[in-house]
């Protein structure tokens, strides 16, 4: 983590973003996920589910907003968030899909 203006390293902020749990599958990567918040809470932690693609795009503009680090997502589909997906990596946003 960089320095932040006080001399302290600034949290490392990471965003995920998942559609929301409509069967077993989904549900399993939501539980890793709230697994590995629990398991460091030192990280700010953006999580959000989406229940349409439109709405996973917008999440992650509004996580890009907030500045986060890192960007942890599984897309709701190929092409819909791709747009916001791109943005992040022009922005050097660490990118896990």
């Amino acid at each position: 983590a960089a320095p932040a203006a006080s001399g302290e390293p600034k949290p490392l902020r990471i965003g995920v973003s998942t559609p929301a749990a409509t069967h077993g599958w989904p549900a399993g990567v939501i539980w890793w996920a709230e697994q590995a918040m629990k398991e460091h809470p030192e990280v700010q932690w953006t999580y959000q589910q989406a229940s349409k693609a439109s709405d996973q795009a917008s999440q992650i503009e509004t996580m890009l907003q907030r500045g986060i680090d890192a960007l942890v997502v599984l897309p709701f589909d190929s092409d819909t968030p791709l747009p916001a997906i791109q943005e992040a990596k022009r922005r050097g946003v660490f990118i896990v899909s």
